[in-house]
Protein backbone atom coordinates (compact mmCIF):
# COMPACT_ATOMS: atom_id res chain seq x y z
CA UNK A 1 0.00 0.00 0.00
CA UNK A 2 1.14 3.54 -0.86
CA UNK A 3 1.44 5.93 2.15
CA UNK A 4 -1.80 7.44 1.04
CA UNK A 5 -3.59 4.52 1.26
CA UNK A 6 -2.72 3.38 4.76
CA UNK A 7 -3.51 6.64 6.50
CA UNK A 8 -7.57 6.21 6.68
CA UNK A 9 -6.93 2.68 8.06
CA UNK A 10 -4.71 3.80 10.53
CA UNK A 11 -7.15 6.23 11.98
CA UNK A 12 -9.62 3.99 12.19
CA UNK A 13 -7.63 1.07 13.99
CA UNK A 14 -6.18 3.46 16.27
CA UNK A 15 -9.58 5.03 16.97
CA UNK A 16 -10.69 1.64 17.65
CA UNK A 17 -8.04 0.29 19.70
CA UNK A 18 -8.37 2.94 21.74
CA UNK A 19 -11.86 2.46 22.77
CA UNK A 20 -11.03 -1.20 23.46
CA UNK A 21 -8.21 0.32 25.68
CA UNK A 22 -11.10 2.31 27.41
CA UNK A 23 -12.61 -0.84 27.96
CA UNK A 24 -10.09 -2.77 29.61
CA UNK A 25 -8.79 0.10 31.97
CA UNK A 26 -12.67 0.18 33.33
CA UNK A 27 -12.18 -3.20 33.99
CA UNK A 28 -8.96 -3.03 36.35
CA UNK A 29 -10.38 -2.04 39.76
CA UNK A 30 -7.29 0.65 40.25
CA UNK A 31 -8.81 2.80 37.24
CA UNK A 32 -12.70 3.34 36.89
CA UNK A 33 -12.36 5.45 33.57
CA UNK A 34 -15.51 7.98 32.14
CA UNK A 35 -15.09 7.09 28.67
CA UNK A 36 -17.51 8.94 26.98
CA UNK A 37 -19.85 7.14 24.40
CA UNK A 38 -18.92 8.29 20.57
CA UNK A 39 -21.64 10.30 18.99
CA UNK A 40 -22.59 9.11 15.27
CA UNK A 41 -21.69 11.87 12.41
CA UNK A 42 -25.70 12.72 12.54
CA UNK A 43 -25.55 13.99 15.81
CA UNK A 44 -22.75 16.28 14.88
CA UNK A 45 -24.38 17.60 11.94
CA UNK A 46 -27.79 18.46 13.94
CA UNK A 47 -25.33 20.52 16.28
CA UNK A 48 -24.06 22.47 13.60
CA UNK A 49 -24.73 26.41 13.68
CA UNK A 50 -27.93 26.76 11.27
CA UNK A 51 -27.78 29.28 8.62
CA UNK A 52 -30.34 31.60 10.77
CA UNK A 53 -27.88 31.63 13.78
CA UNK A 54 -24.72 32.79 10.98
CA UNK A 55 -26.97 35.42 9.66
CA UNK A 56 -27.77 37.06 13.42
CA UNK A 57 -23.93 36.75 14.00
CA UNK A 58 -23.33 38.60 11.25
CA UNK A 59 -25.55 41.24 12.06
CA UNK A 60 -24.51 41.25 15.52
CA UNK A 61 -20.70 42.29 14.53
CA UNK A 62 -19.11 45.30 15.71
CA UNK A 63 -18.22 47.57 13.31
CA UNK A 64 -14.58 46.98 12.58
CA UNK A 65 -14.93 42.94 12.88
CA UNK A 66 -14.23 40.73 10.28
CA UNK A 67 -16.30 38.69 7.91
CA UNK A 68 -15.30 35.79 5.52
CA UNK A 69 -17.11 36.20 1.94
CA UNK A 70 -17.33 33.55 -0.34
CA UNK A 71 -18.14 33.67 -3.64
CA UNK A 72 -18.77 31.15 -6.65
CA UNK A 73 -15.76 30.00 -8.57
CA UNK A 74 -17.18 30.97 -11.86
CA UNK A 75 -17.21 34.59 -10.20
CA UNK A 76 -14.80 37.37 -11.62
CA UNK A 77 -12.79 39.76 -9.50
CA UNK A 78 -15.63 42.66 -10.40
CA UNK A 79 -18.41 40.03 -8.58
CA UNK A 80 -16.58 40.62 -5.75
CA UNK A 81 -15.96 43.95 -5.64
CA UNK A 82 -19.68 44.68 -6.02
CA UNK A 83 -20.60 42.44 -3.46
CA UNK A 84 -18.08 44.20 -1.15
CA UNK A 85 -19.77 47.22 -2.13
CA UNK A 86 -23.26 46.19 -1.31
CA UNK A 87 -22.40 44.90 2.15
CA UNK A 88 -20.24 48.61 2.98
CA UNK A 89 -16.85 45.99 4.04
CA UNK A 90 -13.53 46.86 3.24
CA UNK A 91 -11.32 43.44 1.57
CA UNK A 92 -8.07 42.61 4.19
CA UNK A 93 -6.81 39.73 3.12
CA UNK A 94 -7.48 36.32 0.98
CA UNK A 95 -8.64 32.93 1.09
CA UNK A 96 -7.20 32.20 -2.56
CA UNK A 97 -8.32 27.82 -2.01
CA UNK A 98 -11.70 29.10 -1.34
CA UNK A 99 -12.46 31.75 -3.59
CA UNK A 100 -13.25 34.14 -0.20
CA UNK A 101 -11.96 37.27 1.32
CA UNK A 102 -11.74 38.25 4.70
CA UNK A 103 -13.48 41.88 5.19
CA UNK A 104 -13.56 44.64 7.52
CA UNK A 105 -17.17 45.29 8.65
CA UNK A 106 -17.40 48.98 8.23
CA UNK A 107 -21.29 50.04 8.49
CA UNK A 108 -23.63 48.07 10.00
CA UNK A 109 -25.38 44.62 8.24
CA UNK A 110 -29.35 44.36 8.08
CA UNK A 111 -31.06 41.33 7.37
CA UNK A 112 -32.48 42.94 3.74
CA UNK A 113 -29.08 43.33 2.38
CA UNK A 114 -28.23 39.80 3.35
CA UNK A 115 -31.56 38.43 1.96
CA UNK A 116 -30.71 40.55 -1.50
CA UNK A 117 -27.39 38.38 -2.00
CA UNK A 118 -27.66 35.62 -4.19
CA UNK A 119 -26.93 32.29 -3.60
CA UNK A 120 -23.78 32.36 -4.78
CA UNK A 121 -22.45 34.39 -2.21
CA UNK A 122 -21.99 33.15 1.56
CA UNK A 123 -20.86 35.43 4.06
CA UNK A 124 -20.27 34.63 7.25
CA UNK A 125 -18.20 36.08 10.71
CA UNK A 126 -14.78 34.99 10.89
CA UNK A 127 -14.93 33.62 14.03
CA UNK A 128 -12.25 33.33 16.53
CA UNK A 129 -10.37 30.10 18.18
CA UNK A 130 -8.33 29.86 21.34
CA UNK A 131 -5.59 27.37 22.54
CA UNK A 132 -7.28 24.67 24.75
CA UNK A 133 -3.95 24.66 27.14
CA UNK A 134 -5.16 24.44 30.88
CA UNK A 135 12.20 1.70 25.64
CA UNK A 136 14.39 3.36 27.53
CA UNK A 137 16.33 6.00 25.85
CA UNK A 138 18.29 7.78 28.18
CA UNK A 139 16.86 10.91 28.21
CA UNK A 140 16.82 11.69 32.09
CA UNK A 141 13.25 13.05 32.40
CA UNK A 142 11.88 9.99 31.31
CA UNK A 143 9.99 9.04 34.83
CA UNK A 144 8.09 11.89 34.80
CA UNK A 145 6.37 11.24 31.38
CA UNK A 146 3.43 8.91 32.54
CA UNK A 147 1.82 9.05 29.23
CA UNK A 148 4.25 6.88 27.84
CA UNK A 149 3.96 4.05 29.50
CA UNK A 150 -0.06 4.74 29.81
CA UNK A 151 0.19 4.29 25.86
CA UNK A 152 2.85 1.65 26.23
CA UNK A 153 4.85 3.35 22.99
CA UNK A 154 8.07 1.63 24.00
CA UNK A 155 6.26 -1.85 21.89
CA UNK A 156 6.36 0.75 19.16
CA UNK A 157 9.74 2.09 19.42
CA UNK A 158 11.16 -1.22 19.38
CA UNK A 159 9.67 -2.39 16.34
CA UNK A 160 10.52 1.08 13.95
CA UNK A 161 14.09 2.51 13.02
CA UNK A 162 13.39 5.41 11.31
CA UNK A 163 10.35 7.71 10.45
CA UNK A 164 9.60 10.44 7.56
CA UNK A 165 5.74 11.17 8.88
CA UNK A 166 4.87 15.41 8.95
CA UNK A 167 2.85 16.58 11.72
CA UNK A 168 1.51 19.89 10.60
CA UNK A 169 0.88 21.72 14.11
CA UNK A 170 -1.26 24.40 13.80
CA UNK A 171 -0.79 26.58 16.73
CA UNK A 172 0.89 29.64 18.23
CA UNK A 173 4.13 28.91 16.40
CA UNK A 174 7.65 27.05 17.66
CA UNK A 175 9.94 27.00 19.61
CA UNK A 176 13.14 26.52 16.94
CA UNK A 177 15.58 27.10 19.67
CA UNK A 178 14.78 24.72 22.43
CA UNK A 179 17.26 21.90 22.28
CA UNK A 180 15.60 18.72 22.44
CA UNK A 181 13.57 19.91 19.42
CA UNK A 182 16.64 20.67 17.36
CA UNK A 183 16.46 19.42 13.85
CA UNK A 184 12.72 18.57 13.62
CA UNK A 185 11.17 21.77 12.50
CA UNK A 186 10.33 21.98 8.10
CA UNK A 187 9.49 25.35 6.76
CA UNK A 188 6.46 26.88 7.81
CA UNK A 189 4.15 29.92 7.68
CA UNK A 190 3.20 32.77 10.10
CA UNK A 191 -0.55 33.84 9.67
CA UNK A 192 -0.39 36.29 12.40
CA UNK A 193 2.37 38.04 11.79
CA UNK A 194 2.17 37.12 7.79
CA UNK A 195 6.35 36.23 7.56
CA UNK A 196 8.04 33.24 6.94
CA UNK A 197 9.22 32.68 11.02
CA UNK A 198 6.38 31.34 12.89
CA UNK A 199 8.26 31.81 16.34
CA UNK A 200 6.21 31.14 19.66
CA UNK A 201 4.92 33.88 21.64
CA UNK A 202 2.86 31.95 23.98
CA UNK A 203 4.09 28.76 24.63
CA UNK A 204 1.76 26.37 23.45
CA UNK A 205 2.53 25.25 19.92
CA UNK A 206 6.26 24.50 22.04
CA UNK A 207 4.72 22.44 24.09
CA UNK A 208 2.95 19.98 21.69
CA UNK A 209 5.85 20.18 20.10
CA UNK A 210 7.74 18.62 22.50
CA UNK A 211 5.17 16.32 23.37
CA UNK A 212 4.75 14.32 19.98
CA UNK A 213 8.14 15.00 18.93
CA UNK A 214 11.46 16.05 21.37
CA UNK A 215 14.40 14.21 20.63
CA UNK A 216 15.57 11.04 22.01
CA UNK A 217 19.03 9.60 23.39
CA UNK A 218 20.53 12.99 23.08
CA UNK A 219 21.15 12.85 27.06
CA UNK A 220 18.45 15.75 27.79
CA UNK A 221 15.19 16.25 28.58
CA UNK A 222 12.32 14.29 27.95
CA UNK A 223 11.11 12.14 24.71
CA UNK A 224 8.52 12.65 22.11
CA UNK A 225 5.87 9.84 21.50
CA UNK A 226 7.50 9.51 18.04
CA UNK A 227 11.14 10.89 18.12
CA UNK A 228 12.12 12.60 14.81
CA UNK A 229 9.00 12.83 13.70
CA UNK A 230 8.71 15.92 11.23
CA UNK A 231 6.91 19.15 12.47
CA UNK A 232 5.14 21.35 9.89
CA UNK A 233 4.91 24.84 12.00
CA UNK A 234 2.17 26.94 11.03
CA UNK A 235 1.08 29.89 13.11
CA UNK A 236 -2.43 30.88 14.05
CA UNK A 237 -2.61 31.98 17.80
CA UNK A 238 -1.14 35.18 18.96
CA UNK A 239 0.68 35.77 22.27
CA UNK A 240 -2.34 35.42 23.98
CA UNK A 241 -3.39 32.07 22.29
CA UNK A 242 -6.13 33.59 20.17
CA UNK A 243 -6.59 33.82 16.52
CA UNK A 244 -9.08 32.89 13.35
CA UNK A 245 -11.18 30.65 11.35
CA UNK A 246 -9.37 32.67 8.25
CA UNK A 247 -6.14 31.84 9.33
CA UNK A 248 -6.61 28.19 10.29
CA UNK A 249 -8.42 27.76 7.08
CA UNK A 250 -5.55 28.91 5.14
CA UNK A 251 -3.23 26.75 7.29
CA UNK A 252 -5.03 23.87 6.89
CA UNK A 253 -4.69 24.06 2.98
CA UNK A 254 -1.10 25.44 3.41
CA UNK A 255 -0.48 22.06 5.08
CA UNK A 256 -1.94 19.88 2.47
CA UNK A 257 -0.07 21.01 -0.12
CA UNK A 258 3.26 20.57 1.93
CA UNK A 259 1.90 16.96 2.23
CA UNK A 260 1.49 16.60 6.04
CA UNK A 261 0.47 13.05 6.69
CA UNK A 262 -1.66 14.71 10.15
CA UNK A 263 -2.68 17.96 11.21
CA UNK A 264 -2.82 18.67 14.51
CA UNK A 265 -5.02 21.21 15.83
CA UNK A 266 -5.10 21.83 19.64
CA UNK A 267 -7.52 24.75 19.61
CA UNK A 268 -10.64 24.77 19.01
CA UNK A 269 -13.89 27.73 18.45
CA UNK A 270 -17.41 27.57 19.75
CA UNK A 271 -19.05 28.22 16.14
CA UNK A 272 -19.38 25.89 12.74
CA UNK A 273 -18.30 27.82 9.45
CA UNK A 274 -18.95 26.19 6.19
CA UNK A 275 -15.84 27.95 5.43
CA UNK A 276 -13.80 25.71 7.82
CA UNK A 277 -15.96 22.73 7.31
CA UNK A 278 -14.88 22.70 3.43
CA UNK A 279 -11.32 22.89 4.76
CA UNK A 280 -11.59 19.90 6.59
CA UNK A 281 -12.91 18.25 3.80
CA UNK A 282 -10.11 18.82 1.61
CA UNK A 283 -7.54 17.38 3.62
CA UNK A 284 -9.78 14.59 4.46
CA UNK A 285 -10.16 13.99 0.64
CA UNK A 286 -6.73 14.22 0.46
CA UNK A 287 -6.10 11.44 2.99
CA UNK A 288 -4.72 13.75 5.40
CA UNK A 289 -5.88 13.06 9.10
CA UNK A 290 -6.82 15.38 10.91
CA UNK A 291 -6.95 15.67 14.93
CA UNK A 292 -8.58 18.24 17.37
CA UNK A 293 -9.44 19.32 20.88
CA UNK A 294 -13.00 18.45 21.54
CA UNK A 295 -12.53 21.40 24.31
CA UNK A 296 -12.84 21.78 28.13
CA UNK A 297 -15.61 21.79 30.67
CA UNK A 298 -16.79 25.06 30.10
CA UNK A 299 -18.21 23.79 26.90
CA UNK A 300 -21.19 22.61 26.37
CA UNK A 301 -21.13 21.17 23.18
CA UNK A 302 -17.60 19.52 21.14
CA UNK A 303 -15.71 22.55 19.64
CA UNK A 304 -15.41 22.77 16.09
CA UNK A 305 -13.28 21.86 13.97
CA UNK A 306 -13.89 18.49 16.11
CA UNK A 307 -17.10 18.94 15.78
CA UNK A 308 -17.21 17.62 11.96
CA UNK A 309 -17.14 14.09 11.64
CA UNK A 310 -14.33 13.78 9.76
CA UNK A 311 -12.15 15.02 12.59
CA UNK A 312 -10.88 12.76 15.25
CA UNK A 313 -12.09 14.84 18.43
CA UNK A 314 -9.95 14.14 21.61
CA UNK A 315 -10.50 14.49 25.49
CA UNK A 316 -8.42 14.08 28.39
CA UNK A 317 -7.62 11.57 30.57
CA UNK A 318 -5.49 11.63 33.84
CA UNK A 319 -3.17 8.74 35.24
CA UNK A 320 -5.32 7.12 36.54
CA UNK A 321 -7.59 6.47 33.73
CA UNK A 322 -10.46 9.00 34.38
CA UNK A 323 -11.56 11.81 32.20
CA UNK A 324 -9.70 14.66 33.84
CA UNK A 325 -12.38 17.27 35.36
CA UNK A 326 -11.46 19.81 33.14
CA UNK A 327 -12.25 17.84 30.22
CA UNK A 328 -15.64 18.33 28.44
CA UNK A 329 -18.56 16.19 29.02
CA UNK A 330 -20.16 16.85 25.76
CA UNK A 331 -21.54 13.92 23.18
CA UNK A 332 -18.97 13.76 20.30
CA UNK A 333 -15.50 13.13 21.59
CA UNK A 334 -14.29 9.98 19.98
CA UNK A 335 -11.11 9.26 22.55
CA UNK A 336 -9.84 10.30 25.39
CA UNK A 337 -5.63 10.52 25.55
CA UNK A 338 -3.28 11.41 28.20
CA UNK A 339 -3.74 15.44 28.84
CA UNK A 340 -3.16 16.20 32.61
CA UNK A 341 0.29 17.22 34.56
CA UNK A 342 1.97 16.22 30.95
CA UNK A 343 5.78 17.40 30.85
CA UNK A 344 6.74 19.21 28.13
CA UNK A 345 8.96 21.55 26.37
CA UNK A 346 8.49 25.39 27.44
CA UNK A 347 10.16 28.42 25.54
CA UNK A 348 12.60 29.03 27.90
CA UNK A 349 14.52 25.95 26.46
CA UNK A 350 12.92 23.87 29.74
CA UNK A 351 10.40 21.75 30.64
CA UNK A 352 7.34 22.51 32.57
CA UNK A 353 3.80 20.43 33.03
CA UNK A 354 0.40 21.24 31.12
CA UNK A 355 -2.81 20.05 31.46
CA UNK A 356 -5.61 20.25 28.53
CA UNK A 357 -7.23 18.87 26.00
CA UNK A 358 -4.49 20.47 23.56
CA UNK A 359 -2.14 18.20 25.41
CA UNK A 360 -4.05 15.18 24.44
CA UNK A 361 -4.70 16.04 20.98
CA UNK A 362 -0.78 15.75 20.68
CA UNK A 363 -0.68 12.77 22.39
CA UNK A 364 -2.92 11.06 19.77
CA UNK A 365 -0.88 12.96 16.71
CA UNK A 366 2.53 11.30 17.93
CA UNK A 367 0.85 8.12 18.02
CA UNK A 368 -0.25 8.30 14.50
CA UNK A 369 2.99 9.46 13.37
CA UNK A 370 4.71 6.98 15.30
CA UNK A 371 1.83 3.99 13.75
CA UNK A 372 3.25 4.93 10.41
CA UNK A 373 7.20 4.43 10.97
CA UNK A 374 7.17 0.65 9.61
CA UNK A 375 4.24 1.21 7.08
CA UNK A 376 6.73 -0.90 4.68
CA UNK A 377 6.82 -3.85 7.14
CA UNK A 378 3.69 -4.10 9.04
CA UNK A 379 0.07 -3.54 8.14
CA UNK A 380 -2.00 -1.49 10.30
CA UNK A 381 -3.14 -4.34 12.51
CA UNK A 382 0.07 -5.66 13.19
CA UNK A 383 0.95 -1.99 14.72
CA UNK A 384 -1.67 -2.30 17.17
CA UNK A 385 -2.41 -6.25 17.81
CA UNK A 386 0.24 -6.78 20.36
CA UNK A 387 -0.99 -4.55 22.72
CA UNK A 388 -4.52 -2.68 22.30
CA UNK A 389 -3.31 -0.24 25.40
CA UNK A 390 -0.69 1.45 23.21
CA UNK A 391 -3.32 3.71 21.47
CA UNK A 392 -4.88 4.82 24.49
CA UNK A 393 -4.24 8.73 24.21
CA UNK A 394 -5.39 12.38 25.03
CA UNK A 395 -4.65 16.38 25.46
CA UNK A 396 -5.96 19.62 25.95
CA UNK A 397 -4.85 22.37 27.86
CA UNK A 398 -7.22 23.80 30.92
CA UNK A 399 -5.82 26.96 31.44
CA UNK A 400 -6.68 28.15 28.40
Amino acid sequence: MTKRQIYPILQIVVVGFLLISALIMSARPAYMPETPTPSQSDTREAEASPPEQIIEDVIALSLGSELMIQVANTASPDDMETILVQLDAEAVRQIPHLNAVVAIKTQDITPEQLARLPDSIFVEPNYAVHGLQTYPPNDPLIDEQWALESLDVGSLWDRVDSNDAIVAVIDSGVCFDHPDLVGRFLEGYDYVDDDSIPDDEMGHGCAISGIITANTDNDIGIVGIAPNTQILPLRVLDANGDGTYADVISAIYEAVAKDADIINLSLGGVAHSRLLEQAIYHAISNQVVVVAGAGNLEHDSVLYPANYAEVIAVGSHNINGNRSSFSTLAEGVDTLAPGEDILTTTLDGGYDYFSGTSMAVAHVSGLLALSTLSREEYTATDLTDSNPAQTQISGTDSSN
